[in-house]
């Protein structure tokens, strides 16, 4: 009985004060019996697994099924022309148009998200995590659905499968499940408990990229017709399997106030989001905050940048067909996986390496990858730059987990929107900045774009430095989970 009451007194700590009015309790941790009985009820990995899984699963084949389309209903060459491998006068020819639907695509299902999540998080911190993670996976799942069903009317130009982004325009796409699977993390988690946790969550990303790399290949192979269509009939299968899963067996993390507001298209939520990001907070806290949420999303910005392109710039370079970019993908995928996980286990649990130093090296890391990657004159070099880049996989989680003691809990939701909203509209920039440069120098230079990355990427090592010098500046002051006003 005292074991379980002290277990109960350990995690209440992680539950917002009650009110006095009315409230409907919902589980936010399950006791010893319950998770004998139901072991997967805080594991929000396993939907965001699935998430992961489905939508590299489509995105990786995307920009190839786009150049068949293109290739056989805008310029009207027959299957065996546009079909890989495909000549460079065909690559030349439709690369242009694939480049432009992508871009509109990407600045498409961020820019609405962007606003979305920012409503989403302060929303989510009274109200709930399931309700707008069940909502967001639903509205992918029809996207998903929507790209099969287009892609079996025949004559159909590129342009047509924008449509295919309209869920995900009304119902927060990925941005929105990022932050409600951060946040959840958050709830479920002590700040010892949660470096690891969020570890995780990025390894759970690498495994389902690894899986969807080495898994198209095959489907391919063995879906002898309407290959493309199965494909995007299985993501949205998948997502819908991830619904399933959050809606009978996760549990909600929040207790719901009914005697508080509970409508989500308030401005209140946004005013309040922006107070608690900015509001002024002792020992630099404020700048600290701002500086790793403004470093993350300029290196969310150049991977989103150099995401839409990578396969038609190693095309471009080495001749590289679907199944040499699924092996150089799945490779990376391994790299990340054990890069990422172990990295963080080995320098800050075992080694207890301070977080903020060890960001710094890791941001740098990228750098490096960036630079060698632009001068890749081989493959190879590609793959030896991903093994170095491995380490960029660790900093979502170093940076989360900084914040995350800095802010007190109630505060979490918001800060993690506010990351979310800026990681979300970094490819509004992003795609037509670095498409606009590949369309320059694909013919003469393809991966001359990585020459940007290199630059941007300096900035979030310098915002880094100056972090770990103010937190030098004030050694003898150590976050706890509470709000630093409170110290004062």
């Amino acid at each position: 009985m005292e074991n379980e009451k002290d277990t109960h007194n350990e995690h209440s700590k992680l539950l917002p004060k009650q009110s006095t009015g009315s409230i409907t309790r919902r589980n936010v941790i399950i006791s010893d019996s319950e998770v004998e009985d139901h072991c997967f009820s805080t594991s929000v990995e396993i939907a965001i697994l699935l998430f992961f899984f489905a939508k590299v699963l489509s995105d990786l084949l995307m920009t190839n099924f786009l150049e068949f389309v293109t290739c056989k209903n805008v310029y009207h060459y027959n299957n065996s022309v546009c079909t890989d491998p495909i000549s460079p006068y065909i690559e030349n020819l439709v690369q242009p148009i694939v480049a432009n639907v992508t871009m509109v695509r990407t600045l498409t299902e961020a820019f609405f998200p962007s606003l979305f999540v920012l409503l989403v998080g302060p929303w989510s911190d009274k109200n709930g995590r399931k309700p707008f993670l069940l909502l967001s996976l639903f509205g992918l799942s029809l996207s998903y659905a929507f790209w099969g069903f287009l892609s079996v009317i025949p004559n159909i130009r590129p342009e047509l499968f924008l449509l295919a982004s309209i869920p995900v325009v009304l119902t927060g796409g990925p941005c929105t499940v990022f932050v409600l699977g951060y946040c959840y993390v958050c709830d479920v988690t002590t700040i010892d408990e949660r470096v690891l946790r969020m570890a995780f969550l990025q390894f759970v990303y690498s495994i389902a990229n690894l899986f969807g790399a080495l898994s198209l290949p095959q489907l391919f192979k063995l879906l002898v017709h309407f290959q493309y269509t199965s494909i995007f009939f299985i993501s949205s299968g998948l997502l819908m399997l991830a619904v399933i899963f959050v809606s009978s067996c996760l549990s909600e993390t929040i207790i719901v106030q009914e005697d508080q507001g509970t409508k989500f298209f308030q401005l209140e939520h946004i005013e309040e989001l922006f107070a608690v990001c900015f509001k002024e907070r002792p020992f630099h806290g404020r700048i600290i905050v701002l500086l790793i949420c403004v470093g993350l999303a300029i290196t969310v910005f150049v991977n989103q940048g150099e995401s839409s392109l990578v396969y038609l710039s190693l095309r471009k370079l080495f001749g590289w067909q679907l199944e040499d970019f699924s092996f150089y993908a799945s490779c990376a995928m391994i790299f990340n996986c054990t890069g990422g996980l172990v990295g963080i286990y080995f320098f800050i649990s075992v080694l207890e390496y301070p977080v903020m130093p060890t960001a710094v090296a890791v941001a740098f890391c990228r750098v490096i990858q960036a630079a060698i990657n632009a001068t890749a004159s081989q493959g190879y070099y590609f793959y030896i730059s991903s093994v170095i880049g491995s380490m960029i996989y660790m900093l979502g989680a170093l940076s989360r987990l900084e914040i995350s003691k800095v802010i007190p809990q109630q505060e979490v939701g918001k800060v993690m929107a506010f990351i979310s909203f800026l990681e979300a509209i970094c490819p509004i920039a992003a795609a037509p900045l670095y498409t606009i440069i590949y369309d320059l120098t694909f013919e003469t230079h393809p991966n001359a774009m990585y020459w940007l990355s290199t630059v941007l990427c300096m900035i979030p090592v310098l915002f880094l430095i100056i972090v770990v010098t103010l937190q030098y500046l004030q050694k003898d002051y150590r976050y706890s989970g509470m709000d630093p006003l409170e110290v004062q």
